[in-house]
Order: C-alpha cells, then structure tokens, then sequence
C-alpha cells in the first residue's frame, strides 16, 4: 500500500480497544493470522448443506459458543504477544489513529490487532509506520499507516466501516 492509497479509504471515527507490538526489523512476520476465513467458509458448507434445519440452527448455535470459548482462550495469547493496549479513534483500510500510555517513536514500526466485533469474532491486523498527530478532542493520537496487510483483514475492516456509516446515516435519518 503506497502514500496514494490512503485518500481511495473511508475513514470512520470509532472507538476500539485493541494490541500493539512493536517491530524489531521492518520486515518481520506478523504474529497475527486472522481467524474468520475459516469460519465464514463452515457457515457457508452448514448453510448450503441438505442437514435438517433444526440440526443446521443447533450446529450454528454450537459454533457460535465455540467461537466465544476461543475468544476467551486467545484473548491471553494475544495479550502475550501484543502487550501495548490501544485505543483506536479513528479506522479506515488505510491506517488508524490511536492513543497508547506506551512510549513511541515517529517512523516505528508496529503490528496491531484490532477486535472488529465480538460476536460473531472479527478482528483485523496488520503491519505499520507510526506517526505523530494531534487530535483537538482526544489529546494527542498517533496515526497508524499501514505498510502490510493481508486482503481479509483489509476485507475486515473495509466491512466494519461500511457497516458503522450506514448505523450513523440512520441514526441521522431518524433524528
């Protein structure tokens, strides 16, 4: 993703809490992997599939529980892997703008991981260049730029924006 790529985004103030970690080289993995690809592919088999509907709403049901359980399971994992909370502001496939209590640097390098939605779990990470901005509302914010992403978390959080601007427009409609 290059500096032009940035203005092609719709940027959606939110608020989020999500994990950090900073990058030892610019070209370092990233630990975070998704989960919802795999999920969203058993939905469709449950969903297609010849199954009775009362068994196809219990194996959803199942489903739904286990994702919970996993949720609560991983949540440690990623606290391990990712010790800098964050509170994100503002989101767009283009970058963040966040707050942290963690001490940064302009030009780090960092992965973040960002919880979309509980239920059904959605999250979405990626890798990116740290800059400083100044945000009249929230104090000072950091902007995040990313540098990697893969197409599924992009895929993510371009659907939660697309999501949370059609909540406000009819939150607006109905003022």
């Amino acid at each position: 993703m290059n500096g032009t790529d940035e203005n092609k985004y719709i940027q959606v103030d939110v608020y989020l809490q999500g994990l950090m970690r900073r990058l030892s080289n610019p070209d370092e993995l990233p630990k975070f992997n998704g989960y919802l690809e795999e999920n969203r592919n058993l939905a469709e088999l449950i969903t297609e599939s010849k199954l009775p509907e009362e068994l196809v709403m219990f194996m959803e049901d199942m489903n739904s529980k286990l994702e919970h359980i996993i949720a609560l399971l991983e949540h440690n994992r990623m606290e391990a892997n990712f010790p800098i909370d964050i509170e994100v502001f503002s989101l767009s496939a283009a970058g963040a703008g966040f707050r942290t209590k963690s001490r940064l640097e302009p030009g780090q390098m960092v992965e973040v991981v960002l919880p979309l939605s509980q239920l059904p779990l959605v999250t979405a990470g990626g890798i990116g260049k740290v800059e400083r901005a100044e945000h009249p509302e929230y104090g000072s914010v950091w902007k995040l730029s990313f540098t990697r992403i893969r197409e599924q978390d992009m895929e993510n959080i371009v659907q939660f924006v697309f999501r949370q601007e059609r909540k406000r427009i009819r939150e607006i409609r109905w003022e």
